[in-house]
């Protein structure tokens, strides 16, 4: 067997070694992306079908103390559609003022189990969530380049 032949097989199968891990992550990642993107639609499925909206009012803000830090909260106040007011704190954002309006989502049945603000999830989770294996999968597809770029002589 020629020597040169020899170091290029030698080259194919480290590669194809290398080309398992960097798969099976790849694998990974998009799998974790697509269950991700499935699990974020059926759960704001979930939150429409189940809950009603309304509008929350900012009626006041005061300061809050935790220890030595101290923080805004606001005093909210929303109407369920039947017609019942309920009132809730919340710690109040930049730029908070009274009067200001805000969507509440409520479970009608028990219209004190209510959510407010911004989405649960966002799609940056899709990619946040699995940079591990995309980051793993992106290293064993370098190695199987630089590898592919040495000279023969290096094996």
């Amino acid at each position: 067997m020629n020597t040169e032949s020899g170091k290029s097989s030698k080259k194919r199968v480290f590669q194809i070694v290398l080309a398992i891990p960097m798969i099976f992550f790849l694998y990974l990642a998009a799998h974790g992306i697509f269950s991700d993107y499935n699990h974020i639609k059926t759960q704001r499925h979930l939150l429409a079908v189940r809950t009603a909206t309304a509008e929350g009012t900012i009626v006041r803000l005061y300061d809050a103390a935790r220890g030595t830090v101290i923080f805004k909260k606001e005093v909210v106040v929303f109407k369920t559609d039947s017609g019942r007011e309920i009132e809730f704190k919340a710690i109040a954002d930049k730029g908070d003022k009274v009067g200001m309006t805000m969507t509440v989502n409520y479970d009608p049945a028990n219209p004190d189990n209510f959510a407010v603000g911004k989405e649960i999830f966002s799609y940056s989770d899709l990619f946040w969530g699995n940079i591990f294996f995309v980051l793993m999968g992106l290293f064993f597809l370098f190695l199987i380049c630089w590898i592919g770029r040495t000279p023969d002589d290096e094996l």
